[in-house]
């Protein structure tokens, strides 16, 4: 009985998840070069042409998985080259950490605070950020709690099991965020300090885990050896090589992405966040001599662990400007889970207090939600900000309307500048399907990306009838947009502009 009450919250809990991440869906779904690439990458897999690597990194030469495209590749089919559906698995998806968080809390602690991670993991700003986030590190999330879900069940529970589950969650890690892999070092360090916590490992189990470990990262064992183990070439210099560390720029740039997760999950405000981020770390210290102090090593090795990642690139060009958000990845559920544990101690002492603290984080969570969900991503995942689907279609059914089925040529302003991937796969899938034909991309267009629209550079080839694209224009310098439609001013006029959401749509006709 008390066993179908917990689960009945719990399902609770989730649906509350559900709503919270498809609040303002489908007009929420970002859709930028990243996904352009990706839907891309997903129609060739449709086509018969499978891929073994997938986007590239930050880093020249190093790829991420290929896993992602092969989840999105049924929900493309269902919607004939629809991205919504995709977005809409990752946010059902993200919404399973539910049920995952609740595991692990109840693991280290008890139910009760299984269940308050769970709420609180239900109505994180950041959660539902990454269930936003439509691209591969949105489901590393998952993966990441299943690594510590797999290392608290062989530590706490003392089951073998847990190490298979563990090199699971590590494995899918890599493969959805290439940046993961530095979990592999919290994942030894975990078995190192706890190895007199846990059963024996026997070579069956051992064999297992390596199996299934191998078996989730097996797309870029080929791909090595496709490519003359490139990568494996490429690491050292990654993570030897390159400008000087800086110790000032470390603990700098880490200080501050630490009061980022704690402002994107609890506070709301980067002006509270030093203060509880204080308060917490006094707690965590004084827990680390009680009771409870093995649980609270093993949520330290797991919260601080994003260390590592600046420390390998801790040079003098990092800068919180342009930090990106995704290598934080499921390290902010075992701060919930240790928040989760201090307000169930809170109730059993004041009950009023805790669950007025619980109101307070869903609050904050519930106003950054509602400021910034609507628009999709925040520039902390994606730079570009305001590259909505919804406002994409709608400039297509601008244009198709104003050109009343005559031929004509269209350009953007786009972020990469010269690629048209993303306008050629939103007029390949949605304008030709809707109006039966295509438009000529009127300028110049990068080499080695994807697209079908015909390229034509001549400007006494186009048509006279011209439409110019200028996409939200945050990330891209204001230099270069001048410089841009000053050139265009040389070949045609523009006769009439168009605001659809953050984008301008300029209709020009030929000099």
């Amino acid at each position: 009985m008390i066993k179908d009450k917990v689960f009945y919250i719990l399902l609770f809990i989730f649906l509350f998840a559900i709503i919270l991440r498809f609040l303002y869906f489908p007009k929420d779904i970002y859709f930028g070069i990243d996904q352009a690439l990706g839907s891309f990458a997903v129609k060739e897999i449709l086509e018969g042409h499978p891929k073994i690597v997938g986007p590239p990194t930050t880093f020249p030469g190093l790829r991420h998985g290929v896993l992602y495209y092969y989840l999105y590749t049924p929900f493309y089919w269902l919607g004939g080259g629809d991205p919504s559906l995709a977005a809409a698995f990752l946010r059902v998806a993200n919404a399973l950490g539910v049920f995952l968080i609740f595991i692990v809390g109840a693991i280290l602690f008890n139910k009760y605070v299984g269940i308050i991670a769970s709420l609180l993991f239900a109505i994180s700003f950041e959660q539902t950020q990454f269930a936003l986030y439509f691209n591969h590190p949105s489901l590393a999330v998952i993966s990441v709690l299943i690594m510590f879900l797999g290392l608290s069940i062989l530590i706490f529970k003392k089951s073998k099991i847990g190490f298979i589950i563990a090199l699971l969650g590590l494995g899918l890690s890599i493969q959805l965020e290439f940046i993961l892999t530095y979990l592999i070092v919290p994942f030894l360090i975990t078995l190192i300090c706890f190895r007199k916590s846990f059963p024996n490992i026997n070579l069956k189990i051992f064999v297992s885990g390596l199996f299934i470990f191998l078996l989730t990262i097996s797309s870029f064992i080929a791909a090595e050896l496709k490519f003359n183990f490139r990568s494996v070439h490429l690491l050292p210099k990654l993570l030897f090589s390159g400008e000087p560390k800086s110790l000032v720029k470390i603990i700098s740039t880490y200080v501050f992405e630490i009061g980022q997760i704690i402002k994107f999950n609890l506070t709301g405000s980067s002006e509270f966040a030093p203060f509880a981020g204080i308060i917490l770390l006094v707690l965590l210290i004084l827990l680390s001599i009680s009771k409870i102090k093995r649980q609270a090593f093993f949520l330290q090795i797991w919260f601080f662990s994003l260390l590592i990642i600046y420390i390998v690139g801790g040079g003098e060009s990092l800068n919180v400007d342009v930090l990106q958000y995704h290598g934080n990845a499921g390290v902010s559920s075992s701060l919930i889970i240790f928040v989760s544990y201090l307000l169930w101690r809170l109730g059993k002492k004041i009950k009023f207090l805790a669950f007025l603290v619980v109101i307070l984080i869903i609050i904050a969570n519930f106003r950054l939600i509602e400021k910034i969900n609507p628009y999709g991503t925040m520039p902390q995942l994606n730079a570009q900000s305001f590259m909505l689907l919804s406002d994409e279609i709608k400039v297509l059914d601008y244009i198709y309307q104003d050109a009343n089925n005559k031929s004509f040529a269209v350009k953007a302003i786009s972020l990469p500048f010269y690629i048209n991937s993303t306008w050629s796969y939103l007029f390949e899938w949605y304008g030709n399907k809707k109006y039966g034909y295509l438009p000529i991309w009127g300028g110049k267009n990068a080499s080695g990306y994807p697209g079908n629209l015909l390229v034509e550079d001549a400007q006494d080839k186009l048509p006279d009838k011209r439409y110019l694209i200028i996409e939200p224009t945050r990330g891209i310098p204001e230099h270069l947009i001048n410089d841009y439609l000053r050139e265009e001013n040389y070949f045609s006029d523009s006769i009439q502009e168009k605001e659809i959401g953050r984008f301008k749509v300029q209709v020009r006709f030929r000099k």
